[in-house]
């Protein structure tokens, strides 16, 4: 069979250095069942990642940057980052018994595209507390970058057609740059209708 359905769901990524750190996915998520207890399980849909770093230049992929006045020191940027999310991947279930909740597993490839995103300077003048922000937008034309991705997570049925599935998911990145493209650990949920 086959089912499709929504997801949403909260990720931390993982690199020191990131203030902050936290982000937001919506997709949509799709499984062909195959036999014994496997089936294909794909997602697509959108990741938000947000964070802060106390720096700028090539390591953290922020360009640098010059006050805009002498009395003004650079205290931090803010990344706001929307990313195409594809993941195609296998998962595996510890019973076959659809009608009752069962355990799963899963390992697959994930895609992270990059839209244009925002990048937030922030400067103050300590000697009057006065804070000044400029916005700078980054259309990157690199990518996708890479993922390896993980989850565990529970099935329960509701009814005869719907499924309502929580995961722990975990993505390790495949790409050198730990800023931009951080592993990434979180919770997602997901209800599905059966085919």
């Amino acid at each position: 069979g086959i089912s499709v359905g929504a997801q949403i769901g909260g990720l931390v990524p993982l690199t020191a250095g990131m203030e902050d750190p936290h982000a937001f996915q919506r997709a949509v998520q799709w499984k062909i069942q195959l036999p014994n207890h496997w089936a294909v399980w794909g997602e697509m849909g959108l990741i938000d990642v947000k964070y802060r770093v106390a720096e700028t230049g090539e390591r953290v992929d922020a360009p640098s940057t010059t006050p805009p006045a002498v009395n003004f020191d650079f205290e931090h940027v803010q990344v706001w980052q929307e990313r195409t999310h594809l993941l195609l991947g296998l998962e595996y279930a510890f019973t076959s018994k659809r009608r009752r909740g069962r355990p799963t597993i899963g390992l697959g490839y994930n895609a992270l595209g990059f839209k244009p995103y925002e990048l937030h300077y922030e400067f103050k003048d300590f000697d009057t507390d006065t804070e000044i922000q400029e916005e700078e937008t980054i259309e990157r034309t690199d990518g996708p970058m890479h993922y390896l991705a993980s989850k565990a997570g529970y099935q329960w049925p509701i009814g005869q057609q719907v499924v309502w599935d929580l995961s722990l998911n975990y993505r390790y990145r495949l790409n050198d740059n730990r800023f931009t493209n951080p592993n990434m650990l979180g919770l997602t949920t997901s209800f599905s209708v059966q085919f």
